[in-house]
């Protein structure tokens, strides 16, 4: 367990899951948060909950900073291939995951 402000210090290439529980954090700065989508970008599996959730949809994992401003700006535009929920492959349905049982 690690606490939220020694976050932006941990080595995150060490892990292979992170999980955030339910919780407040608007106090992740944009560097550490960049650091995280590199991570689940580079394989890292980041589980959450609650509000925990709600800040993973804030990560952005498109090629520039200018690009992630922009994505931003688009409210209610579902964009897969920058977003963390289009990049999660559990995020199916319970019945999706049924369906493929055979």
């Amino acid at each position: 367990m690690v606490e939220i402000d020694r976050l932006g210090n941990m080595v995150l290439g060490g892990y292979a899951h992170l999980v955030m529980a339910d919780g407040r954090y608007d106090g992740i700065n944009a560097g550490t948060k960049k650091r995280i989508a590199r991570w689940i970008s580079d394989g890292g599996t980041l589980v959450t909950a609650g509000r925990a959730s709600n800040w993973a949809e804030s990560l952005c994992f498109a090629a520039t900073e200018s690009d992630c401003k922009a994505e931003s700006m688009r409210s209610g535009e579902a964009d897969t291939h920058s977003r963390a929920h289009g990049q999660f492959p559990y995020d199916r349905t319970q019945q999706e995951v049924d369906d493929t049982k055979v």
